[in-house]
């Protein structure tokens, strides 16, 4: 793909991907580039026919989850992999393995807001804060755990509105490709106010502003020096509140949230296309 492209080209259309799907891909070049050692095979020599016997080892388990990461991976870089032969092949996998649902069942989400609306903002320590405000965002915009972390609080990613608080995401998520600026509007709960994201969020300000310095990010770390918090911090804030509040997170991981959320919502008479939207599928 390189071929007779300047490098400031090749940036661009990198660009297109996040790092996160740039990591993955660098994975399969890498084991592309040592099973081609290992079996003699050449990247000039039936280019067509290695790619496909790689992308599509069945005999290895592979579910169709990482065979369609493997085509996608190396049909970057490999033109010819895009043909009938290597669609065909990915329709057979299918086929032959079928993608199903991780989760048969979901879990009650009362367990989890119970716990939650126990869990006092004016008195809780600083981790419990952030494990409150981490479980209620995720609840209230359908999001996986990295989309919190693209939640800043400068005036022009967060506006105060007399309803609540609406963000404006500072990156893409995951399911876009140039898009990005995504707004996410919390309404300030005035039935419940021991759920209220707005109130947790302004709480959770008021103990961290000493602690910022100088970054924007919403979600800190709980112990110094107080970072910005990653994804896997923030994917342990929600997965301590569900152990917490009684579900099995040997089996419902953080990212059950979402499917959990969308089916509860779903069964009160919410539409699929609302359902869709607010999760972010397409």
């Amino acid at each position: 793909m390189a071929e007779g492209l300047s490098a400031s080209v090749i940036s661009l259309i990198l660009a297109l991907r996040k790092p996160s799907t740039n990591a993955k891909y660098n994975a399969v070049f890498a084991e592309w580039q040592g099973w081609c050692s290992h079996k003699g095979a050449q990247a000039g020599t039936d280019e067509l026919a290695a790619a496909l016997n790689f992308s599509f080892k069945f005999e290895s388990g592979c579910s169709t989850n990482t065979v369609q990461q493997y085509g996608s991976a190396l049909a970057s870089v490999v033109p010819s992999l895009s043909s009938d032969k290597s669609y065909l092949l990915l329709q057979g996998a299918c086929l032959a393995r079928p993608v199903v649902p991780k989760y048969s069942a979901f879990w009650d989400v009362d367990l989890l807001l119970n716990h939650s609306a126990s869990v006092g903002v004016q008195t809780a320590p600083l981790r419990l804060l952030s494990i409150k405000l981490a479980t209620l965002l995720t609840l209230v915009m359908v999001a996986r755990v990295s989309e919190l972390t693209l939640l800043h609080i400068c005036p022009l990613w967060m506006v105060s509105e007399p309803s609540g608080l609406s963000f404006t995401l500072k990156d893409r998520t995951k399911t876009q490709v140039a898009q990005q600026g995504t707004v996410v509007r919390l309404v300030r709960d005035q039935a419940e106010p021991t759920l209220c994201g707005v109130s947790c969020v302004e709480r959770y300000l008021e103990v961290t502003t000493p602690l910022r310095r100088e970054t924007s990010n919403l979600l800190l770390r709980s112990c110094a020096p107080h970072s910005p918090a990653s994804v896997d911090t923030v994917r342990n804030w929600v997965k301590a509140a569900l152990a917490t509040a009684g579900i099995d997170t040997s089996i419902f991981k953080p990212h059950s949230m979402r499917g959990t959320v969308s089916s509860r919502v779903s069964s009160h008479g919410f539409s699929l296309e609302a359902v869709l939207y607010n999760g972010k599928w397409s």
